[in-house]
């Protein structure tokens, strides 16, 4: 009986750490996405002071057909990371 109830015990703690490694990778998942919906935002912010400016909108690179731009924001590593904007 009480090597069921260990065996029933590790079960539960194995599938509560699974659960928690799982709420992780979607908190960082969730980050990633904020960090690039930040990005396009202050993107579609400067081009449109610049509309208003009578410039032209700043160029986005174009890498492998699609388009991309270097945020400014930095990763905590200090690397300058890629966003995809899609057909934006």
């Amino acid at each position: 009986m009480q090597d069921e109830l260990l065996q029933r015990a590790d079960t539960a703690i194995a599938a509560s750490e699974r659960l928690v490694d799982e709420l992780y990778a979607a908190m960082e998942k969730a980050r990633k996405l904020d960090e690039q919906l930040h990005c396009i935002h202050q993107r579609r912010i400067a081009d449109e002071l610049s509309r208003k400016q009578g410039r032209p909108p700043q160029l986005v690179a174009s890498f492998a057909g699609r388009q991309v731009e270097s945020c400014k924001r930095r990763d905590p590593s200090g690397r300058t990371s890629l966003h995809w904007l899609g057909n934006t």
